[in-house]
């Protein structure tokens, strides 16, 4: 409260309770500012308190979690060092084992080779560079950077203090935090810019930040846009990661990278986890199964692929060499019978 000479004045004309009443008006207001002043450290003292002890809590299950990996680590070493010493005395005790006859070493035709024990034949006469796997000193990466000049911006204001819930919409706004996520929209790259605002609340003294959208968790990103057109040509249409790269670069203006499609194929995969359990589920609980299965190579291993089906859903997978392995199908063996013959 600013009190003028003219104010000051005006009172003095009115006599003298217009005086005792302007008198008794700021000491009022100076007993309120006191009690604002004494409480609001007491508050932010508490609040710091409460949050050092919420950390020494989540430091004590910590150092207890550690201790129980130390254990554990410990455990696995001396049952490896057993392991090590079981295998060392089988092969001392084995004697030299039989040949095993293939389409190789013998006049057995190949086609009665197993998948899984067929000879290694030299494919390239390439000989080893020595160099570890991966981008080599020098490299020159591929990473998604931000924009200056964003071609839209949407802003997300926080409305309400996070501490105490007072009305903050007509504070300012003390910063802004920023991400970008990148779409295609109208055939071309687009930057979306979001924006969050930060303010201080002038009842407890608090910073709220509003939260980020759920879609948007890095400070640069490609969208549900990018990303979906990437896996459509790469997983339906079947295109290799680089030409994916290359037709994504041609047609959009995206010059995503290798690594960002393989995680994006990862992340989808994994979310269809649930209706790949559902597709087979069905398939286990119809009349008639179709089932199928064929060799095939992977990552220099001999594997099966196994197709389960019925009118409406399929299901393939991968196993390895061993038949027994992977899941089952054949609820209704009879049925099978006398649907195929």
């Amino acid at each position: 409260m600013s009190i003028s000479f003219g104010t000051i004045r005006r009172r003095y004309d009115q006599g003298l309770d217009s005086i005792v009443r302007l008198v008794t008006q700021l000491e009022d207001r100076i007993e309120d500012l006191t009690a604002l002043h004494v409480s609001t450290p007491q508050r932010l003292i508490s609040s710091q308190a409460t949050q050092i002890k919420r950390l020494k809590q989540t430091v004590a299950n910590k150092d207890a979690e550690l201790i129980e990996a130390h254990q554990l680590n410990r455990q696995l070493q001396t049952r490896l060092r057993e392991l090590e010493k079981s295998i060392e005395a089988e092969n001392s005790s084995i004697t030299e084992l039989p040949i095993k006859r293939d389409s190789h070493n013998s006049n057995q035709p190949p086609s009665l080779d197993l998948p899984w024990t067929k000879p290694k034949r030299t494919r390239s006469l390439r000989k080893q560079s020595g160099l570890q796997v991966g981008g080599q000193t020098g490299h020159q990466g591929v990473t998604l950077q931000p924009v200056a000049a964003p071609d839209r911006i949407i802003f997300h204001p926080v409305d309400n203090c996070r501490e105490c819930g007072a009305e903050l919409s007509s504070v300012e706004t003390a910063r802004f935090f920023r991400r970008q996520v990148f779409e295609i929209e109208n055939g071309s790259l687009t930057a979306i810019e979001h924006r969050v605002s930060a303010k201080i609340c002038p009842s407890c003294g608090n910073r709220s930040k509003q939260p980020f959208p759920v879609s948007v968790k890095a400070p640069v990103q490609y969208g549900a846009s990018v990303l979906s057109r990437a896996l459509y040509l790469h997983l339906y249409q079947l295109l290799p990661v680089a030409r994916t790269q290359e037709a994504m670069r041609d047609l959009f203006g995206c010059h995503i990278s290798q690594a960002s499609i393989g995680r994006a194929a990862r992340l989808c995969s994994a979310k269809l986890i649930r209706c790949e359990q559902r597709i087979k589920a069905a398939i286990r609980e119809s009349a008639v199964i179709g089932a199928d299965e064929t060799g095939i190579r992977i990552n220099g291993s001999n594997a099966w692929e196994r197709a389960r089906s019925h009118r409406y859903l399929n299901a393939s997978g991968f196993a390895h060499a061993s038949r027994s392995s992977g899941f089952q199908c054949h609820r209704h063996p009879q049925s099978i019978q006398r649907h195929f013959g």
